[in-house]
């Protein structure tokens, strides 16, 4: 339903209850006399409209307060007008638009709880591109060093780090780099490739290599 037949439905029972105000001894005030007003003034009283709408129907039912839920108002709807008249048609009335408008709401919430979600996958997706993007060209660059060192885990762990702490990840990625992803010191079948020494400075060497990348 859109706001517009809500404000008309809103209107039409505030006309009736304006109508019949001087039966009600000791109701709410009812300030705006809808007979008065065109299409234009209508829109800028339609605040005051629903708010007095709301008081007389809590009087008419016996409710405190001006929110009411649908289920408070059937009870007190098969309570005080079993009688099938012009004020429990009216009531009711109102009662089925304040249903359509907590569907409405309803339906509205899911809709915007929905596009979150898309919203938030749209970004993940983006982040997981962008982040394998940024590993491969990492991963890249130090394979055309030929540094002895599994590049994709090394990129891949500095940047799970990053997402905790970005300034200490970057501190471990260009002074220690190996703590993400060891050299490859000793080959598969036990033969050693360098000495720790020499580990020790390409490990050093390969996180001013990094330094340089980033800048």
């Amino acid at each position: 339903m859109s706001q517009q037949t809500i404000e008309q439905k809103i209107f039409h029972i505030y006309c009736q209850f304006f109508q019949y105000k001087d039966l009600l001894k000791g109701s709410p005030a009812l300030t705006v006399n809808p007979n008065a007003l065109d299409d234009k003034m209508r829109a800028s009283f339609m605040p005051t409209v629903e708010a007095e709408t709301a008081q007389m129907v809590g009087y008419l039912m016996g409710l405190r307060g001006t929110a009411f839920t649908v289920s408070q108002m059937l009870v007190s709807l098969n309570k005080y007008y079993q009688k099938d008249d012009f004020w429990r048609r009216l009531l009711l009335e109102y009662i089925d638009l304040c249903q359509e408008k907590e569907e409405a709401a309803f339906m509205e919430e899911s809709r915007r709880v929905r596009q979150e979600g898309e919203d938030l996958l749209k970004r993940i997706n983006l982040y997981r591109a962008s982040k394998k993007e940024i590993i491969d060209s990492f991963a890249a660059a130090l394979k055309a060093q030929k540094f002895p060192v599994d590049a994709q885990k090394l990129i891949r762990n500095y940047l799970n780090m990053a997402e905790k702490n970005a300034t200490e990840a970057w501190n471990v990625l260009t002074t220690n780099p190996a703590a993400f992803a060891p050299l490859e010191v000793v080959t598969p079948e036990g033969k050693r490739l360098m000495a720790p020494k020499e580990a020790i400075e390409l490990n050093k060497k390969m996180g001013v290599f990094l330094r340089k990348l980033k800048t």
